[in-house]
């Protein structure tokens, strides 16, 4: 077993898919391989810190949240018919059936925030479209909008390392802001996603999984759990994006990220299953394309 086999291996390990008849090859592999031993280290670190994420339980006035929607929803049909009709829902860490509970509740609360944002048309599909929402308010009107907006400036002059001091320090004196920290801990969390220090990795993963514990309905809640899924590696973290936020750009591009992992392990029937999944629900968007055009090439 070459570097390249052991990495697959490591990840089909990771997702409790690595056939028998290899383990041992992949063990006697890590015994002989430094590079690769400290690959499953830093994997093992990372399902650690991810296994800590926790979502809020739903409210008693779920009912009648859950009733206004509904409405809100006929409404919306009867007047803009072309509007995304998707219930995007966001996990929590517990059973099945708890997962899919919590997910109906929270996207109740996320859609009343946003509209669902437009997918490029390009089939190249990096993880950081759909965040036109992200940037500096418009009007300054206290203290920590301006803390924000000047922080923000210093991330677009490049001072990458000055704006994530600036960003932790307004989270010090706002940490539960809507609209301001959940935007805060995003960007301190993006800042450091695509640094090569490990130790910086870690801090962005734990950037987006504190945005998500404390601002589930925030806008931003698909992308920081689409960046939990690209810095861990954890299919598990696509699979939530497809059943949490169906409708979002993050999740047609998770559902992508899984077909192609099904394809590189042979794995057809899984991959497929992802393939159809986004001709359901991706219709019109370039990874729908991709998937055309796959199922007929089989």
């Amino acid at each position: 077993m070459n570097c390249t086999d052991a990495q697959e291996a490591l990840d089909a390990a990771a997702d409790s898919e690595l056939p028998a008849d290899r383990v041992a090859d992949l063990e006697g592999h890590l015994a002989q391989c430094e590079v690769c031993a400290r690959e499953r280290q830093r994997m093992a670190a990372y399902d650690t810190l991810v296994a800590g994420l926790r979502y809020p339980d739903p409210g008693p006035e779920l009912d009648q949240r859950l009733s206004l929607e509904a409405l809100e929803s006929k409404r919306t049909t009867e007047i803009r018919p072309a509007r995304p009709l998707g219930l995007p829902r966001l996990p929590r860490a517990a059973l099945a059936a708890s997962v899919m509970f919590a997910c109906l509740l929270l996207g109740v609360m996320w859609r009343s925030t946003m509209d669902q944002p437009e997918v490029a048309s390009n089939t190249a599909i990096p993880y950081d479209q759909g965040l036109t929402d992200v940037g500096a308010p418009s009007m300054v009107t206290d203290p920590p909008l301006e803390r924000y907006t000047r922080a923000y400036q210093l991330h677009q002059q490049g001072r990458s390392d000055e704006a994530i001091k600036a960003f932790e320090s307004l989270l010090a004196q706002v940490p539960g802001e809507p609209g301001i920290s959940d935007k805060a801990l995003f960007w301190v969390g993006e800042l450091r996603s695509n640094s090569p220090d490990e130790s910086r990795r870690l801090l962005a993963l734990r950037a987006f999984a504190t945005l998500l514990d404390r601002f589930p309905a925030s806008k931003l809640a698909p992308a920081a759990l689409a960046r939990v899924a690209r810095i861990s590696g954890d299919s598990a973290r696509y699979v939530e994006l497809t059943r949490c936020f169906p409708k979002s750009p993050q999740a047609y591009r998770a559902a992508l990220e899984l077909a192609r992992r099904a394809q590189r392990t042979k794995n057809k029937q899984e991959a497929e299953k992802w393939w159809r999944w986004l001709l359901e629900n991706a219709v019109g968007s370039p990874e729908w394309e991709v998937a055309r055009k796959a199922l007929q090439q089989r």
